[in-house]
This record gives structure tokens, sequence and C-alpha cells, in this order.
């Protein structure tokens, strides 16, 4: 069984923690796929936890412990989705989560599989605020993601032109199945959204990306 990377023992989960979220809000400039206030209830409970463990510092009662070990699995409960949505996929670097303490995929003596794949994707538009995205293999009948992939990378942003590179789309997300539906705030509607997926395997390879689509948020 491999080693969680998150710390255990309080006083280095609180620096492990301090270390993650600072560098996350040094790149968040950089960074544009994490949207405003994604943080934000990491940030709440880890006041939670910050007051826990500042009691247990001195002499402490059983109760201020059981206070310091339930406030600490609730952050580790956020931390370990926001980490796989936002940082195991590009614009974050192998390097970057090394300075963040979270592990790369192990790559070593691995062959560098191509991903031959392509995504064929379309919009559909059901409800309000709502964009609803159905991909699939381009020239598959089957709904089914390649075997052994994570799923589709999405990126989408709101513009009246397309961006020129997927990287420079604000927003980015992993679709493990169909249907993926994106949803947006109520100043969005009526505004142009560009759409464009790739395929990626479990090795974190990317395939090429799939023509631009566009949708108008509804």
């Amino acid at each position: 069984m491999s080693k969680d990377y998150i710390p255990h023992p309080p006083e280095d989960f609180n620096s492990w923690y301090i270390n993650m979220i600072g560098y996350v809000r040094k790149k968040s400039p950089i960074w544009k796929h994490i949207p405003e206030g994604a943080t934000a209830e990491m940030e709440r409970l880890y006041l939670a936890f910050f007051a826990a463990i500042v009691e247990v510092r001195g002499p402490h009662t059983s109760t201020q412990n059981m206070a310091r070990k339930n406030t600490q699995e609730a952050l580790v409960h956020a931390i370990r989705p926001f980490v796989n949505q936002y940082l195991r996929f590009p614009p974050v670097t192998d390097e970057d989560r090394n300075e963040m303490g979270i592990p790369n995929h192990d790559t070593i003596r691995t062959v560098h599989i191509k991903v031959e794949e392509r995504v064929s994707i379309y919009a559909d538009v059901k409800g309000i605020r709502e964009i609803i995205l159905h991909f699939r293999v381009m020239g598959s009948e089957s709904k089914a993601k390649p075997a052994g992939y994570d799923g589709a990378i999405i990126v989408w942003d709101i513009s009246e032109t397309p961006p020129a590179l997927p990287e420079d789309y604000h927003y980015h997300t992993k679709a493990s199945r169909t249907p993926h539906t994106l949803h947006f705030k109520e100043t969005d509607r009526g505004k142009t959204v560009h759409i464009a997926a790739t395929w990626q395997n479990a090795r974190g390879y990317k395939g090429e990306w799939s023509e631009v689509i566009t949708a108008i948020v509804p």
C-alpha cells in the first residue's frame, strides 16, 4: 500500500497544508482554471482545525484532542477532491506538485503511451445556466471512454472568440463520464462559450484536441 502524501501528525499536517495553500495562492494569477471561491471551504475548515490544534499544544483534555482529530479529518476530506480536480493536470506541473508536497504519477520504467483516440463532443441545452456536454470516441457508437483512460479533459472560455491555444482557456476540468454538465452564473446568461476536449489516459498523456464547439449560456 502506498504511503499517504498528506501527513497524519497534526503539526506536520499543519505545515504541509500551509505550504500547499500558500503555493496555490502564489500561483493563482497564473492558474486560471481554479475558480474563485474554490478554496473557501478549505479555508473555513482550516480555521477550525487551527483553533483546535492550538488548544492541544499545551495541557489538554480528551475532548479537545477529539476536536482536533475531527477538524483535521474534515479538512483532509476537503483537500483530496481539490487536489484531484485542480492540481493533477496542466497548467500545474510536476515541479509545482513537488513544491506542494503532492506526488506525481510514477513514470519510472513506463512506456510513453500515445493517445490515438480523438473526442467527438457536442453541447445540449435543457435548463437555465447549464450546458450539457455529450462526448465519445470519434467514429464510435459507444459512449464508453477508452479502456484504461481517466476520461476527457474539457476546457471552456466565455468570450467573443475562442482562445488560440487550449492552455489559454480560463476553465478546465476532467470528466470521467458522459454527459458532463457545465454550470454557469446568472450573469453569464446569453454569453458565448467556446468548448474543446481531449482524451487523457491513466498515465496522464493527452491526445489531440477536438474541434472547438460553441454554445450560448441559457
